[in-house]
């Protein structure tokens, strides 16, 4: 069993006997248990999502402890090795480990926003409007929409709700303004929504356009 937490979890202490909690014999369990310290949210950059589907961008307050890394360093330190593995002494079914684009800055440390950014998706050759055929996204470029997803190859995208997330105007998790013109509790310029930064769903039509309730009973 392999963890990666930043604390110790039941999971991995599912060997200790704790009485009638967890009556077990810890002699007769062969499982061995590799624990990997990762940081917590508040030692490196990233995102948090909350119950409004909010995605907010979120600053690194403090360096993690001891050897504790993020997870993306750990992954990576796994996944390098893998492939060199692979490369070397080839296995079964090589293509999805030896062809996974890894075109981070640093491979063994992925930053949090590079792989927002690979998230949200980008263009791998120009995109065309099927109508008119002018480019509407160009080869590189990242995708401010998920309706600009193509299935033939020409974007890739590793979460399509979060397409939108991190356009070519920057990182939309991060901005932090609270005005709300309409009066109705949606501040859409603070972090972005999935999908589209979209506050409101499932409305079921109980207001109207001005924000009066259709039946205030």
């Amino acid at each position: 069993l392999v963890t990666i937490d930043p604390l110790n979890t039941e999971t991995s202490n599912f060997w200790q006997n704790h009485g009638e909690l967890n009556e077990v014999d810890s002699s007769k369990i062969q499982t061995e248990v590799f624990r990997l310290p990762s940081t917590c949210f508040a030692e490196e950059n990233g995102s948090i999502v909350n119950s409004g589907r909010w995605l907010q961008w979120h600053w690194k307050g403090a360096d993690a402890p001891g050897i504790a890394l993020t997870d993306g360093e750990i992954l990576s330190g796994i996944f390098l090795r893998l492939r060199k593995m692979y490369a070397e002494q080839g296995g079964a079914n090589p293509d999805q480990v030896l062809n996974m684009t890894w075109n981070y800055a640093i491979p063994h440390e992925p930053k949090s926003e590079e792989v927002a950014m690979e998230s949200n998706g980008k263009a791998l050759a120009d995109i065309t409007d099927p109508a008119t055929g002018a480019v509407i996204v160009k080869k590189g470029q990242q995708l401010s929409s998920f309706a600009q997803l193509r299935d033939d190859g020409t974007t890739s995208c590793g979460c399509w709700i979060f397409a939108g997330s991190w356009t070519p105007e920057g990182n939309q998790m991060a901005r932090r303004d609270n005005a709300d013109p309409s009066g109705l509790g949606n501040t859409l310029g603070w972090a972005w929504a999935w999908p589209l930064n979209r506050r409101i769903l499932y409305n079921r039509a109980s207001a109207d356009p001005q924000g009066n309730p259709w039946d205030p009973k």
